[in-house]
C-alpha cells in the first residue's frame, strides 16, 4: 500500500494542510477608496495577527506601513501617494508565535484627481560631475510633480551651443537629449551620462521637469562643459561610472582606449590627499572599490593611466557624495 503524508498546521482544533496554509491564513484582500493620494487596504486572517502592507511603484515594495496590534480583521490606510500611478502591494501578518503569513502581489491605481495646474519645482542644482573626450555626466536633484511633492512624470533635457538658446522662449528649437532617466522621489540625486559628444567642443545643458498633466517647470540653471581634446601620444579614458555609492564607499568603473595600468587619486579637495589606489594590470576595463569613506561627504577623484609605450591619460576632476 502506498502511503501519502500531508504535513499540517494545527490551529485550535482545525488541521490545515501545509499547501493551503497561506490561502486560508490570509483572505479577502481588497484595495478600496483609492483617490489621487490615498488608498485603503483590507484583508482577513483566521487567527489574530499584525497588519502590514509592503507597497511601491514596482514589486520591489520600497515603502511599508502597518501596525503591530493583532486582530483577524485588518485595515491599513496608505497616504502620500502619487496621482495616476499603478502601485504594487502585498499584505503580511505575523501571529503571536512569530509565524509570518503574506499574500502574493496585488495592484491598484490612484486617480488623476482634480485638474492639476501646479508644475514641478524648478531644478536649480544641475552640475557637471565628470567629462572626457566624448561624454559628460550630469547630476541634479529630483523635484516633485507638484512643486517638491511626489514624483514628476519625465525630464526634458536640452543641449545647445550657446546659453542664450536655453531660455523658455527658444527651448523648443534646441536639441533634445534622449534616454533621460525616469524621475525619482523628490529630493533624490540623479545622474545621466550623455554620449557620444565631439572632442574639444563646448556644450551647454539645461533641464526641465514635466508632470503627468504636462505642467512644465522653468528651465534649470545652465551648465557648460568643454570635452577633452584627443592629441598624439594620448589615449582616452571614458565611461567613468560611480556605482553602489553608500555612506562608506563606492564602486568605480572606467574604460581606457589602450590596455593600461591605472591610478585613482582621491580626496576631499582637489589636492587628492588620500592614499593613491593603483592597478598594475594592463587592461581596458577597470574597477576599483572604495571603502572607509565618511558619510555625507563630497569627494574629488581623478583617474590616471599609462599604456605599455608610456603614453598617458588623465581625466578631469570628478566629484561624488556619499550617502
Amino acid at each position: 500500500m502506498k502511503r501519502i503524508f500531508i504535513t499540517a498546521l494545527l490551529i485550535g482544533s482545525i488541521a490545515i494542510p501545509a499547501h493551503l496554509q497561506q490561502d486560508v491564513a490570509i483572505s479577502t484582500i481588497q484595495a478600496s477608496n483609492a483617490t489621487d493620494r490615498e488608498a485603503r487596504i483590507t484583508w482577513q486572517t483566521i487567527i489574530p495577527a499584525t497588519s502590514w502592507v509592503d507597497y511601491g511603484l514596482s514589486k520591489d515594495y520600497t515603502d511599508h506601513k502597518g501596525i503591530d496590534n493583532r486582530d483577524v480583521t485588518h485595515t491599513v490606510q496608505l497616504s502620500n501617494l502619487a496621482p495616476n500611478y499603478e502601485y504594487h502591494y502585498r499584505v503580511r501578518s505575523v501571529d503571536a508565535i512569530g509565524n509570518m503569513m503574506y499574500s502574493t502581489d496585488n495592484s491598484f491605481k490612484t486617480s488623476l484627481g482634480a485638474l492639476d495646474t501646479t508644475p514641478p519645482a524648478q531644478i536649480n542644482d544641475l552640475k557637471v560631475v565628470a567629462s572626457d573626450f566624448k561624454s559628460v555626466t550630469l547630476e541634479w536633484t529630483a523635484v516633485g510633480d507638484d512643486g517638491v511633492n511626489g514624483i514628476a512624470s519625465r525630464y526634458d533635457l536640452r543641449k545647445a551651443t550657446s546659453p542664450i538658446f536655453l531660455r523658455a522662449s527658444t527651448w523648443a528649437a534646441q536639441e533634445v537629449v534622449n534616454s533621460t532617466p525616469h524621475p525619482l522621489l523628490a529630493g533624490t540625486k540623479q545622474r545621466m551620462v550623455i554620449t557620444p559628444l565631439q572632442a574639444s567642443e563646448t556644450f551647454y545643458f539645461a533641464i526641465r521637469a514635466v508632470d503627468e498633466s504636462n505642467n512644465v517647470t522653468e528651465p534649470s540653471n545652465i551648465v557648460q562643459v568643454t570635452t577633452e581634446p584627443l592629441s598624439y601620444g594620448m589615449f582616452p579614458i571614458s565611461q567613468v561610472r560611480l556605482l553602489n555609492v553608500s555612506s562608506t564607499g563606492a564602486l568605480i568603473q572606467w574604460s581606457t582606449g589602450n590596455s593600461a595600468t591605472t591610478e585613482l587619486l582621491l580626496g576631499k579637495t582637489t589636492d587628492y590627499e588620500m592614499p593613491i589606489a593603483t592597478d598594475h594590470r594592463r587592461i581596458n576595463e577597470h574597477t576599483m572599490v572604495l571603502g572607509g569613506l565618511d558619510s555625507g561627504t563630497e569627494y574629488h577623484m581623478k583617474v590616471q593611466a599609462m599604456d605599455a609605450n608610456g603614453n598617458t591619460a588623465t581625466t578631469n576632476d570628478i566629484t561624488f557624495q556619499t550617502l
